[in-house]
């Protein structure tokens, strides 16, 4: 008797499933790890970001109204 699919001869239930876990584990820690990223660093830059762009916003404005009231 021939085996329909020969290559599946050394998988187990056992097997099949430590292998899902294992790689379950891993993509846990993956995510674990750009949840990191994001919530430290990343927030921190754009926190930033956007207190420097409303910085640059507030000097333009004021340069604005300087260079207005000057050509007047």
């Amino acid at each position: 008797m021939e085996l329909r699919r020969p290559h599946w001869a050394p998988y187990t239930t056992t097997t099949i499933l430590n292998t899902l876990l294992g790689s379950t584990l891993r993509l846990s820690e993956a995510h674990s790890t750009l949840a990191d990223l994001f919530a430290k660093q990343m927030v921190q830059r754009l926190a930033d970001m956007d207190e420097d762009a409303v910085r640059l916003h507030k000097q333009v404005r004021g340069m604005r109204v300087f260079v207005l009231e000057k050509c007047k």
